[in-house]
Formats: structure tokens, C-alpha cells, sequence
């Protein structure tokens, strides 16, 4: 299945390659609604950017520690905690802390307390004990693996952020008894279809409970997105052009091909995602609205059942970039939920106020 054609590839207007395709489309939507604690519901993980400071130095990544044009910052408790109090009283069924790696026991500590206050404060997540951040109230933890290629891992990570290593962190959050996500990005340079289906297959493996993925978008200035422009010069120079306000018909129309390819392709990783993993929760992530306009809603329509709205204050958001051209940077928490809302009920669903909008997977293997 992924190896049938994108958009802009030879074949892709075929009768036959759409019939497949819109069966694996129907497919995904309907085991989401026939499944008990599935069905039409959209859980909101309210998105908390808090902090854009990182000792990583992922090459493909817009607040990376290399990236000197970014200004970084990190928000006081008191934000996070009225933050977190706005999304309570709106019926969020969690919120979703963010931010770059940062492994100190300053920050650690820091986090503990936020934790605890909004444990005792909103009463968003449970208090369960394990390790120091389960004890103060911490649920899921959010890992990507980015790709389970361990070659082309390499190939946008420094020496010392290693493969290996962030598969063993990923395995140590299981152990711990956390829900755990992961994910990965799609249309890396170098990564192929068969990478893909690998990928699927690691979530299987792996027994994770939560999936993220979303197609890579150039950041320029990175070592990946110059790699990315030396395999990519047409489009490369089609998107120099459009940044300038000069793009021709003929720019705009392989921006626009490029763009539809990756949304095709991510929208079908999600649908084998919901098909071959079943109960575990999946993200319609804001990446995919950043290239195509209605992307959120086509991806709750294809297996998603998690939205993110971002609850970052805007005067923070254009900070926290980690791709160019990110949607939602200059809007409200209330406009975009507002926003969201729309767009749910575009896609025929339903948000799931006030629940927390665990896996059913995890749950299942708690029993």
C-alpha cells in the first residue's frame, strides 16, 4: 500500500490505485468507529511549548542548540500552572508538556513542581507513583524515534545522540509504567517506503501506546535541510522564490505537487497505523494542517483520534518553531480552540470534553 503512487507520480490518477486507496481510508475511519472507547470521539492533549531551550542538536530540528537565530526562553510556573488551569476549565482532557531535551536536576525539579501543582490544582492527571515525575502526577511520555532505520538515525543526529540510546530510553519509560508515544518523520531525505512499512512494524514491536507522525518540512539553516535542498534543488529554489513573493505557475504547481505527495503519504501511514496497531491513540498533527489546509480534519477522517491544540501564550509561539512556515503561531489558546472546534465537526466527529482519552491499548493490557 505504500508503494502505490503519490500525487505527481505515474499512476496516480488510476482508477484502480484510488478504489485501494479509499478502501484503506474507510477501512481506518470505521475500525475507529466501531471500536467501544474509539468511535467518533477526538481527544484534546492541550500542546504547552514551555520551554525552546535544547542540548540537542538534531539536524533537522528549528531550536536546535546550533540554531543561533532563534531567541530562547522558558516560562515561569505561574504561566504553565494558569496555562493549564484555562485548559481545565474547558473541558481539555490533559495537557501535554513540551519542550527541548534538557537533562538536569534543576530542570527536573522544576518540572516535578509544575507537575504536582497541576495535579493538585486542576486534577488533570492522575497521581500515580513511579520514579520521580510519575510521583508527582506525570502519565505519558512523548519519545519520537523519528525513524527506525538506525542508518539513516545516524544521518541526522550528532555522534552522541545515538540510535541505541533513545531505544533504550524508550524501552526505560515502558518499564517505568509510563503510556508511551512515539513517531516519526516522513519524506526525510534518503528514507524509502520500505522504511515506512519498517517503522509500522517497530510500533508493533516496540508495544507502544501512542503514535506522532508528521511529514518532515524543510528548516533552513540545518545540516538536514541543506541536505534536503541538494536533493531537492528545484523545489528548493521554488520555495526561496515563494518566500520572496516571486514564485512562477510553474513553482508553484511542484510546490504544490510536493506538498500533496507528502500529505498523501502521511495520511497513509496514519490509516495502516490505525489498521495494523488498532486501540492505540494517533495524532492528527499540526504539520500536516501546515501543508494542506484541511489536513487535521483528512486525518481524523483516516485513523487519527488526537488533536493538540497548542496552549504556548502567542507572544512565545513563534519561538517554538520547529520546521518553517508552522500554522497557528500567531493565534490565541481560544481561537484555536475555537478553530478546532470547526474543524471536528468538519471531519463528522465529536471532542471528547473532559476525558482523559487514555489508549484503550494501554488500558487493555492493564487488565
Amino acid at each position: 500500500l505504500l508503494s502505490l503512487p503519490l500525487p505527481g507520480e505515474q499512476g496516480w490518477e488510476d482508477d484502480q490505485t484510488r478504489a485501494v486507496l479509499r478502501s484503506l481510508y474507510t477501512a481506518a475511519n470505521l475500525y475507529c468507529q466501531r471500536h467501544p472507547l474509539i468511535q467518533d470521539k477526538v481527544h484534546y492533549r492541550g500542546l504547552l511549548e514551555f520551554s525552546n531551550i535544547c542540548k540537542s542538536d538534531c539536524f533537522y530540528c528549528g531550536i536546535r542548540k546550533s540554531y543561533k537565530l532563534q531567541n530562547r526562553y522558558l516560562l515561569d510556573e505561574d504561566t504553565i500552572l494558569e496555562t493549564a488551569k484555562w485548559s481545565a476549565e474547558r473541558g481539555y482532557g490533559s495537557i501535554m508538556l513540551q519542550s527541548g531535551e534538557v537533562q538536569t536536576k534543576k530542570r527536573l525539579d522544576f518540572l516535578c513542581r509544575v507537575i504536582r501543582r497541576i495535579v493538585d490544582e486542576t486534577g488533570l492527571i492522575p497521581d500515580e507513583y513511579y520514579e520521580r515525575l510519575k510521583q508527582a502526577g506525570a502519565k505519558r511520555y512523548l519519545l519520537r524515534i523519528e525513524t527506525s532505520n538506525p542508518e539513516l538515525f545516524k544521518c541526522f543526529h550528532p555522534p552522541e545522540q545515538t540510535f541505541e540510546s533513545r531505544l533504550d530510553r524508550l524501552r526505560a519509560l515502558k518499564r517505568v509504567g509510563y503510556q508511551v508515544g512515539t513517531g516519526v518523520m516522513i519524506g526525510l531525505p534518503g528514507q524509502t517506503r520500505r522504511d515506512l512499512a519498517n517503522d509500522i512494524l517497530f510500533f508493533l514491536e516496540e508495544n507502544v501506546d501512542m503514535i506522532g507522525m508528521g511529514p518532515y518540512i524543510l528548516q533552513r539553516g540545518t545540516p538536514t535541510g541543506d541536505i534536503w535542498e541538494g536533493h531537492h534543488r528545484d523545489l528548493a529554489a521554488a520555495n526561496v522564490a515563494n518566500a520572496k513573493g516571486i514564485v512562477t505557475s510553474e513553482q508553484q504547481e511542484l510546490l504544490d505537487i510536493h506538498a500533496g505527495a507528502m500529505f498523501e503519504l502521511t495520511t497513509r501511514m496514519v490509516a495502516l497505523a490505525r489498521l495494523v496497531l488498532g486501540d492505540v491513540n494517533i495524532a492528527a498533527t499540526t504539520a500536516l494542517q501546515t501543508i494542506h489546509p484541511t489536513g487535521r480534519e483528512v486525518a481524523l477522517m483516516r485513523g487519527a483520534n488526537i488533536l493538540m491544540p497548542i496552549l504556548t501564550p502567542t507572544s512565545h509561539r513563534n519561538h517554538y518553531q520547529l520546521y518553517e512556515g508552522k500554522v497557528c503561531v500567531d493565534e490565541s489558546a481560544k481561537q484555536c480552540r475555537s478553530c478546532l472546534e470547526l474543524r471536528v465537526a468538519a471531519a463528522g466527529k465529536r471532542i471528547a470534553y473532559r476525558e482523559q482519552g487514555d489508549p484503550p491499548h494501554a488500558l487493555r493490557q492493564q487488565l
